[in-house]
């Protein structure tokens, strides 16, 4: 079939696509620019979607994609802007980058399997019709509450980006992997429990789910990849186990709501804006003893001079004398045993502040330097 903005049979416009069944392959072009194109049936008999096969089809609202279609090359259905609908069958194994760039128009994606769509390859943002259909139904019901079944060992990158209309996500301990932007743009999903198989949340994983609330990071995770967490608005507190070695650049930049961070004692590097403009942040808690690398534009923005920073006693000092973390309004004392969250809301619930000088006397207000506070030594800046 060649390429043709108007395509007849029989002398007849076609508007409504019925593929034959004896045709394997979509090729390159097929359909580019056809704008009366309303309709395609794609036969279970097609293995492959072409490149730009049906590019600027400007009048095409619904596509059903038959069951053996492997693969959906590059703008394949980009710029398709009457678009409404879109099934994507479990044989689908890749879709290449822009496929359904500028669709703008969908508004549901037709799946029959979530195993099979988390281990598509979608190669960009573009290549996943979700990220402008922002729902997902499953058998022809909407998908609210995501349930990744067992089994499934990795969510691939991309896989839920956008997924707007999603509200919770429970994700399996078979998986172990979560990758570059799986659930980036998740405006409606307000906690998640990563489970303790998970040795990897790759780059902006979670990056701009506005009405995140709760997140739970388990032991076995080592690294927060960059912009993983980023302007999570409603993201009030964190903690990262003692597992985390590496907290990536801009991990949880622009959490404008996030006021306590706990950080294991694992943790080694901080990056680049790691937790830059977060203006809430109140407490950090950090339990590494020997002062991590840090970048010192770390906390660029988040009004650390009015923060306090709790570290091991023994190591107060060098933290004191270590950019970024000087720059805290107070760094006080903690012990091993506070680690837990509940002896973290026990002390901050404590109202009675009893401040001695170095000399043993005590006073009714801390000045400048090193005091004791609560039987604790306290930095004041």
């Amino acid at each position: 079939m060649a390429c043709a903005e108007f395509l007849y049979l029989n002398h007849v416009l076609v508007k409504e696509l019925v593929i034959p069944d004896e045709i394997t392959r979509i090729k390159p072009f097929s359909f580019y620019s056809n704008e009366h194109l309303i309709s395609v049936i794609i036969p279970n008999s097609i293995t492959n979607i072409g490149h730009h096969a049906f590019w600027d089809c400007t009048s095409l609202t619904s596509v059903n994609i038959g069951n053996s279609v492997t693969c959906i090359e590059e703008h394949a259905f980009s710029g398709c802007y009457s678009m409404t609908s879109v099934n994507i069958p479990s044989s689908v194994t890749i879709i290449e980058r822009r496929a359904f760039m500028s669709c703008v128009s969908l508004t549901s994606v037709h799946i029959s399997d979530i195993a099979s769509w988390c281990n598509i390859d979608f190669e960009d943002i573009y290549s996943n019709p979700l990220e402008n259909a922002g729902s997902l139904y499953l058998n022809g019901n909407e998908i609210r509450d995501l349930v990744i079944p067992e089994g499934v060992t990795c969510i691939k990158a991309y896989a839920f980006y956008n997924f707007e209309r999603m509200l919770s996500v429970t994700i399996p301990n078979t998986v172990t992997f979560i990758e570059v932007c799986a659930f980036e743009e998740c405006h409606g999903l307000t906690s998640v429990i990563i489970p303790n198989s998970v040795t990897d949340i790759e780059n902006h994983a979670f990056a701009y789910c506005s009405d995140l609330t709760a997140v739970t990071i388990p032991n076995s995770v080592t690294g927060i990849g960059h912009g993983t967490f980023r302007s999570c608005n409603s993201l009030t507190s964190i903690e990262l186990p003692n597992s985390v070695m590496s907290i990536e650049d801009a991990a949880f930049q622009g959490c404008t709501v996030l006021n306590k961070v706990v950080i294991g004692r694992g943790v080694e590097h901080i990056g680049h804006d790691a937790f830059a403009n977060c203006p809430a942040l109140l407490n950090v808690y950090c339990y590494a003893e020997n002062v991590p690398e840090t970048e010192t534009d770390a906390f660029d923005d988040s009004n650390i001079e009015s923060a306090t920073l709790h570290v091991l006693e023994t190591s107060i000092a060098d933290y004191a004398v270590s950019e970024p973390w000087s720059n805290f309004g107070e760094i006080t004392a903690l012990t091993e045993q506070e680690v837990g969250v509940d002896n973290l809301k026990a002390e901050s619930g404590n109202t009675k502040t009893e401040i001695y000088d170095l000399s043993g006397r005590r006073v009714q207000k801390a000045q400048k330097g090193i005091c004791i506070q609560n039987g604790k030594i306290v930095v004041k800046r």
